[in-house]
């Protein structure tokens, strides 16, 4: 499918916010809860909203944001 270019680059445009709101997130999370597959798609699904949210609060669609992935997952 065709993404939309506008809500690409609004992602940009907040990416300190973005960021913040997902490390609030992600250090708020217990080792216990995400070692699981379905812990991790919990909150991954849960980042995908914190952005949504966002880009909302910005002016922009959130709902275009379709996912979010994990490029990484380190756990201390």
């Amino acid at each position: 499918p065709q993404r939309d270019a506008a809500t690409a680059e609004e992602l940009k445009q907040p990416d300190r916010v973005i960021r913040n709101d997902l490390l609030i997130l992600f250090g708020s999370q217990q080792q216990e809860t995400i070692i699981s597959r379905e812990g991790k798609d919990k909150l991954r699904s849960l980042a995908l909203e914190a952005v949504r949210k966002v880009i909302d609060s910005e002016g922009g669609e959130g709902a275009k944001v379709e996912n979010v992935y994990f490029t990484s997952f380190v756990m201390q």
